[in-house]
């Protein structure tokens, strides 16, 4: 594998595709050369280059051996006795540093190259050695390194934000722009749609091919559980040293991240949205025949093309055995719950629970419409909303429905009788009759305080409708005779 040393160096060497003048790339390889590790690595290396230059040839060998001697001798130390400057620091100049940098783009494709062609030579290991070339790569891996680096990137990439906030952006304009410049993007639209109208043929034909191997394919789908078994655990993890710390930090840190949020971005994406909405809602009209949207319009005829392919019987039958899949598990759950009666028990004032933060939103919007506007502001508002109701259409909707039921009774006139007489006649007589009259008896006396004020004109109501509507013959005079009887039974005769 190539040294660091001897990657700096061949990023130092001139080429042609680097752009650096050959000036500066002489400097830079003369000060590269006066460093230590560079200086060391050429002393273990330039020997062997010799060896293999001599080859076979013992001419060549004895001139090899005694260059290599020289050179060993010379790269061994420094022949004025000064010490020898290190890698790092000539690296840490900043000029030095500005040198290397230009050459960082070649230097990572060529360590990117060496490494892909050192990952295919291991892939040839057999399984120990693998095992072992790993278990040494991860033993003399620096972390402290790596942290190091990704410390000094991030503050370089900071600084220079800092100081130029557009600059990268501008920099980057010129070469986007002559990018876009040069895409043909109706070619790409149409590469993309013929992709798209390939897709099936193309899953299909992956799905054909790896279902000649039917073992794989399952190999494949049991990483799924696999997968989502992971990230729970990896996120029960994460909880954990959350919950470990102090409430008050705990929330604090919540808190923090949430202040973090720009609220005023918020509102003007809201806004953006609106604004597409009524564009959109406007160019519907505007595009749309006699005034008519032609968003609903594209819209009914998306879903009637969807449900023409759909399997109507076949979706009747997924529902009916999703809904009994639905039962059957809310059974098994609630079988369950017979061993955890504080459970069961939270489940019911649950319930409640939401009754009553309903009535406590009600109470709070109620009392901020009070306390927002005037009494004409709130008729006006509550007039306004009632003349949006059409009482005609109301009234010929509930017409409707009436004709409805009478004709599924007259189809059926025992349905609805039969189930009410079955339900009736299932009730234990004496249950529903405590029931009602300790029912009523709350009742009445929670109605007290205010049946003085409320009965007699409910009953004068009453009474003028019956007596307004039963002067005349008909089924409402005789219905008035029967309630009169009813009221006022004869006195039995001795």
């Amino acid at each position: 594998m190539t040294s660091p040393a001897a990657s700096a160096l061949a990023a130092a060497t001139p080429t042609a595709a680097d752009g650096a003048t050959a000036e500066n790339s002489t400097h830079l390889l003369r000060a590269l050369v006066e460093t230590a590790e560079v200086r060391q690595a050429l002393s273990a290396t330039l020997p062997e280059v010799l060896r293999a230059w001599a080859g076979e040839s013992r001419l060549r060998a004895l001139a090899a051996n005694a260059l290599a001697r020289i050179l060993s001798r010379g790269f061994t130390a420094s022949r004025n006795g000064r010490d020898q400057t290190s890698l790092q620091t000539l690296l840490r100049e900043p000029q030095r540093a500005r040198e290397v940098a230009a050459q960082l783009p070649k230097l990572i494709n060529d360590l990117l190259n060496a490494s892909t062609a050192v990952s295919e030579g291991v892939a040839l290991l057999s399984a120990e050695e693998k095992a072992g070339v790993l278990g040494e790569i991860v033993e003399k891996l620096d972390p402290a390194l790596a942290g190091k680096m990704l410390t000094s990137v991030t503050r370089f990439l900071n600084e220079a934000q800092a100081a130029d906030p557009v600059g990268m952006a501008e920099r980057l304009r010129p070469g986007f722009r002559a990018w876009v410049g040069n895409v043909d993007f109706g070619e790409l639209k149409t590469t993309v749609d013929s992709m798209a109208e390939n897709t099936a043929a193309f899953a299909g034909m992956l799905n054909e091919e790896m279902w000649q191997y039917p073992t794989k394919m399952v190999c494949l789908l049991s990483m799924l559980p696999v997968v989502v078994n992971a990230t729970i655990q990896a996120l029960t993890a994460s909880l954990g040293p959350i919950n470990r710390l102090a409430p008050d930090l705990v929330a604090d840190v919540l808190l923090s991240l949430l202040r973090d949020v720009k609220a005023e971005e918020v509102g003007r994406l809201v806004n953006a949205a609106c604004e597409v909405f009524r564009r959109v809602h406007t160019g519907s009209v505007l595009i749309g025949e006699n005034g008519k949207p032609q968003m609903p319009a594209d819209l009914s005829t998306l879903a009637g093309d969807a449900l023409r392919s759909v399997d109507i019987e076949l979706l009747l039958k997924t529902r009916a055995l999703l809904a009994d899949t639905g039962e059957s598990t809310q059974s098994a759950l609630l079988a369950l719950l017979e061993a955890q009666p504080a459970l069961v028990r939270e489940m019911i004032a649950a319930r409640f629970r939401r009754r009553a933060s309903g009535f406590r939103r009600l109470a709070r919007a109620t009392d901020v419409l009070e306390r927002a506007l005037t009494d004409d502001d709130i008729a006006a508002g509550v007039t306004n909303g009632l003349n949006e109701i059409d009482a005609q259409e109301v009234a010929d909707t509930l017409n409707r429905l009436l004709a409805i039921a009478n004709r599924v009774h007259d189809a059926s006139p025992d349905a609805l009788r039969v189930v009410l007489t079955q339900i009736i006649s299932g009730l234990d007589e004496r249950e529903a009759g405590e029931t009602v009259r300790w029912v009523v008896a709350d009742l009445v006396a929670a109605l007290k305080p205010v049946a003085r004020e409320v009965l007699p004109p409910v009953i004068k109501g009453l009474a003028d409708l019956l007596a307004s509507e039963a002067a005349g013959d008909g089924e409402l005079h005789s219905a008035v005779d029967a309630l009169r009887a009813a009221l006022s039974p004869k006195e039995p005769t001795p």
